[in-house]
């Protein structure tokens, strides 16, 4: 099936990712205060359904951390604007590729052009938008040590950085490596797991991480969602909604 282009609410200043958090008013409300009050775990498990809204929120959360504004996030600062283009420089992502010598950082471009026309994308999304359909997926062993050396860098021009790892579950073994710098992050610095399946990360991740689960979207919300931003009919909106399972992405591909 064809994925939607029109799933994103696009602005002249990028994605306003505050308004692809849908059915999640409460633990938004919830994230949203701790990382402005400075109170928020340096290392959080977003877990959500696979495409469902954990994505976006882990970068509308990454905005409101490097946001310099008063009232956070203030959508109006220039590090505001820049985390909406997913294009601050302290803002660094890491997620599966298909070849294991291939480091994130050399796919940043694709990376933002998929996830701001697919924000709630699944694996096979992501995938297909990089042009990898039905291979295998990992974080391998290089990408495990660009991870380790950009936690290390010093914030470049914001009070802190964020390291967002989409589908942590995909370390594997992996992760060992990173357990140290886990639990006890360099300072000013805030690491987002963003996962489908945080049973299969290994245990010692889980331990170290405080768990924050996104729930299912009601089909009311879904219907609702589908008529006002991807122009959908009623009847045609409700039918998806209710055949989605919860999950915004299924909804938007049917």
């Amino acid at each position: 099936m064809v994925t939607p282009k029109i799933n994103a609410p696009q602005q002249a200043s990028g994605t306003d990712w505050q308004e692809l958090l849908v059915g999640q008013d409460d633990l938004w409300a919830g994230l949203r205060d701790a990382a402005a009050a400075g109170t928020l775990p340096h290392l959080i498990l977003l877990a959500g359904l696979p495409g469902n809204v954990q994505l976006p929120m882990a970068v509308a959360l990454a905005q409101v951390l490097l946001c310099s504004g008063g009232h956070k996030p203030c959508g109006g600062c220039n590090h505001c604007r820049l985390v909406q283009k997913l294009v601050h420089p302290d803002l660094h992502f890491s997620f599966p590729l298909a070849k294991s010598k291939e480091l994130c950082v050399n796919h940043y471009a694709k990376w933002r052009s998929v996830l701001q026309k697919t924000p709630f994308m699944d694996l096979p999304d992501w995938f297909a938008g990089l042009g990898e359909e039905g291979t295998q997926a990992n974080i391998a062993v290089a990408e495990v040590q660009s991870i380790l050396e950009r936690l290390l860098l010093r914030p470049f021009n914001a009070a802190c950085k964020v390291m967002l790892i989409w589908l942590p579950e995909y370390l594997g073994k992996e992760s060992n490596r990173l357990l140290k710098i886990f639990e006890e992050a360099p300072q000013h610095t805030f690491i987002l797991l963003v996962t489908s399946n945080p049973d299969a990360l290994l245990s010692t991740v889980r331990s170290r991480a405080q768990l924050f689960r996104v729930k299912a979207v009601s089909p009311e919300t879904i219907a609702t969602y589908l008529q006002t931003h991807a122009g959908a009919e009623q009847d045609a909106a409700w039918q998806a909604a209710l055949l989605a399972d919860g999950k915004l992405q299924n909804a938007l591909n049917l």
